[in-house]
């Protein structure tokens, strides 16, 4: 159970970092799951919002015991969960079934014989610190910042606008690029969230090579729309923060590497029923921007 830095796992396994967040206001907490790799790479990341309060402890169990019912669902296995809240970790395997924790860790044993092979770990929450971001920041008070904005009219789709909730039936996901010059390579994210504007999935790609700005922001809904059409998911918002894309998406040049990329969004497109791209400025598309930026590049 002791503290040490994030390390990568064997090669034979998978790492999901977990951690929960409170909000007293809405009466619900908020978890955060990263999945990586064997080389540290990003798998899938996910955010679960529950609606009641837990005292610290049980809400960090509760977000153990959904993150292995998530994997177990994706039927993922071979997993190490990594979690900052060392009283879970140290009593995960404890017998007692006094109180609702108790209770709780029970329900992570259980889990836990689903799968060939799974082990908990402690990490310093500034070790654990992608999941803190999602769990903590993001669900918390970007959706006070969502809903908190009025909603501005707008003639054109094009228009930066706030984040705003959609019709029941469609989905919407915030796509951004980052470069890792260091490393020769962009990094994508992508984050999925519901009519109601509550997260879904959220992921993180790395494309081994080093492209132009708007290229790589291309390549990000390309990518994106991929992704989504493997998921089977459908009716999609696409909300980027690189004007150049949003407005140049529809039209019909291909004279330029840019413009085969947008040639291949076009195709994409027509997977689905019903797909737009809008534009928004980059602090209204804060969470892809998060994943792509700082989570794939500084951890």
């Amino acid at each position: 159970m002791a503290s040490k830095p994030w390390t990568k796992p064997p090669s034979c396994l998978l790492k999901v970092n977990v951690n929960a967040a409170t909000d007293q206001i809405n009466i619900k907490i908020g978890l955060g799951f990263v999945l990586r790799d064997s080389l540290g790479a990003f798998v899938v990341a996910r955010i679960l919002p529950v609606f009641n309060l837990y005292n610290p402890n049980e809400a960090e169990a509760i977000g153990v015991r959904e993150a292995l019912k998530w994997l177990k669902a994706l039927q993922y296995d071979n997993i190490h969960v990594e979690m900052d809240c060392l009283h879970v970790a140290k009593n995960i395997h404890h017998q007692h079934l006094i109180s609702s924790f108790d209770l709780i860790l029970h329900d992570i044993r259980e889990l836990a014989k689903s799968f060939t092979n799974v082990s908990f770990l402690f990490a310093k929450r500034s070790l654990n610190r992608v999941a803190h971001l999602l769990a903590r920041e993001a669900p918390i008070q970007e959706w006070r910042d969502v809903v908190s904005t009025s909603a501005r009219q707008s003639s054109g789709s094009m228009a930066s606008k706030p984040w705003t909730k959609l019709p029941s039936c469609l989905l919407k996901v915030n796509v951004d690029a980052a470069t890792d010059q260091i490393n020769g390579k962009k990094c994508l994210g992508f984050v999925l969230r519901d009519s109601l504007g509550a997260f879904v999935v959220a992921r993180i790609l790395p494309v081994f090579n080093l492209y132009k700005p708007n290229e790589a922001e291309a390549i990000g809904v390309r990518e994106a729309l991929k992704w989504l059409k493997a998921l089977q998911y459908d009716n999609i918002h696409v909300e980027i923060d690189c004007l150049q894309v949003a407005k140049n998406i529809h039209h019909q040049h291909l004279i330029s590497s840019f413009d085969l990329i947008l040639h291949d969004i076009r195709e994409l497109a027509k997977s689905f029923t019903n797909v737009s791209f809008l534009f928004a400025k980059q602090s209204l598309n804060r969470v892809a921007q998060l994943l792509a930026r700082k989570a794939p590049i500084q951890v």
